[in-house]
């Protein structure tokens, strides 16, 4: 009897039970098992009653593997890198870990953006009137531009040439900005030729493409109109905004930015689809 009381009494003073490792270690006790099961990182000792025991420094192998779990590491690899137990070939997993993090990372920022500019058009369409002038800021952005192509017939901007811009933005199969667009030109606004229409795709990160396939676009205040024509004449848009622009006399420089400001990301039914078209508003005085 006493021969087993000082067993206990040593067990309690090296060893943990089960509950006492899972509260240690803010880890489940089924997480525990299950790791016990599967090799992964057996208890310490089992007694004869079959209860598991823990010592505490075993919580630095826990916390590997909770880490390499984290960081999208298959159990099956993890077990491997610990029987290997070679810090070359650990390290160099980190590392690929680190490189795949990081596309995840640029791919989710671009996700945000988008959710933000789709957060930031629909509330202009819930808050601006239609076919009326009003003005944003702004920051400066960059996208790619299939210049020059016919005016498509019937419902879709998104053309073939458009869709093929737009999947020219998935850089290294990730996820590109999301506002794909046309403009015209000043000149185009000046002939009123709107014949042909250069498409554009607005991305996250210039420096992936061919310098030539960029186009800057200035920050500022710009000058828009909301409409309900949808994707079926951009044409009578952009009519729209100068017949405003001439109303208010208000001076403009640059290009004519045409897009859905709510399009299929945010509904299936193309009668709310809004459309907006804006350009740079000029320091000039209007002229004729």
């Amino acid at each position: 009897m006493k021969e087993t009381q000082n067993i206990e009494s040593n067990l309690s003073n090296t060893y943990m039970t089960v509950k006492e490792f899972s509260q240690l270690t803010s880890t489940p006790i089924d997480t525990l098992k299950h790791y016990d099961r599967i090799d992964l990182l057996k208890p310490a000792l089992v007694g004869d009653n079959g209860y598991r025991y823990y010592l505490p420094q075993q919580a630095n192998i826990l916390t590997r593997i909770l880490f390499g779990s984290r960081a999208n590491i298959t159990l099956k690899e993890i077990k491997q890198t610990i029987i290997n137990d070679d810090p070359s070939a650990t390290m160099e997993q980190y590392l690929h870990v680190r490189q795949n993090i990081s596309k995840q990372i640029q791919e989710l920022r671009a996700i945000q953006k988008t959710i933000n500019s789709l957060e930031f058009f629909y509330q202009l369409t819930q808050t601006q009137p239609l076919e009326e002038l009003f003005t944003v800021t702004t920051e400066d952005w960059c996208c790619l531009v299939a210049p020059n192509q016919p005016m498509p017939k019937g419902e879709a901007l998104a053309t073939n040439i458009a869709n093929k811009l737009y999947l020219k933005g998935y850089k290294n199969g990730e996820w590109p900005h999301y506002q794909l667009g046309c403009y015209f030109t000043p000149l185009d606004l000046a002939l009123h030729k709107f014949d042909k229409v250069n498409y554009y795709l607005k991305i996250d990160y210039p420096d992936w493409y061919e310098a030539s396939d960029i186009v800057n676009v200035p920050g500022g205040e710009y000058l828009c109109v909301l409409t309900k024509t949808s994707e079926k004449d951009i044409n009578s848009s952009v009519h729209v905004l100068l017949k405003e622009l001439e109303k208010n006399k208000q001076a403009t420089v640059g290009n004519v930015y045409a897009q859905l400001a709510v399009n299929n990301f945010v509904s299936n039914d193309r009668d709310k689809y809004y459309t907006i078209v804006m350009v740079k508003k000029s320091n000039k005085r209007h002229s004729k």
